[in-house]
């Protein structure tokens, strides 16, 4: 398991609306989320196979499944798969 920062490309960022495409290589493993801020976060998984943690929970996601944070951030993201895994995040 490779402790592998993520590649972030912004979107959009205008007035109350934040955007960004996040993408983690095959076998990257973060613990800790990719953003720290305090509003609502929704996360849809636009490609890829994840292990994600929230709350001490963990789940697997994939492709076209959707991540609603209100309260509380992941701790713990893993790319399961063997392609790159991209997210989109709104905010």
């Amino acid at each position: 398991v490779r402790e592998d920062s993520a590649s972030v490309y912004e979107v959009v960022s205008q007035g109350k609306l934040s955007a960004r495409i996040v993408v983690l290589p095959p076998g990257a493993a973060m613990n800790r989320h990719f953003f720290y801020h305090k509003d609502e976060e929704m996360v849809y998984v636009l490609n890829g196979d994840l292990s994600v943690k929230i709350g001490g929970k963990e789940e697997r996601v994939g492709t076209g499944d959707v991540i609603r944070l209100q309260d509380v951030l992941p701790s713990h993201w893993k790319n399961e798969g063997g392609d790159e895994a991209e997210l989109l995040v709104l905010w």
